[in-house]
């Protein structure tokens, strides 16, 4: 688990665009919380894997399968 914390600073270190890919392997690590945090640090999310298939996102996530639906959703 990466902490939501160090997700955001992250985004604001960027400049221009900046999009982050949440990857959920299962239910447990799917944290709406860290999607949320992205979304207001000005992020463009996408959360990707199974983990994510029973989460309420927030308006303007896209959930994608996998990582080749991640990568394409990105390009």
């Amino acid at each position: 688990d990466v902490p939501a914390s160090a997700l955001v600073d992250t985004l604001a270190r960027r400049t221009g665009g900046t999009a982050v890919v949440l990857w959920s392997q299962q239910e447990s690590t799917a944290l709406v919380p860290a999607v949320r945090a992205c979304s207001a640090a000005g992020g463009r999310v996408l959360v990707a894997g199974p983990g994510w298939a029973a989460a309420r996102l927030p308006a303007g996530v896209r959930g994608v399968a996998d990582l080749p639906a991640a990568v394409a959703a990105l390009t």
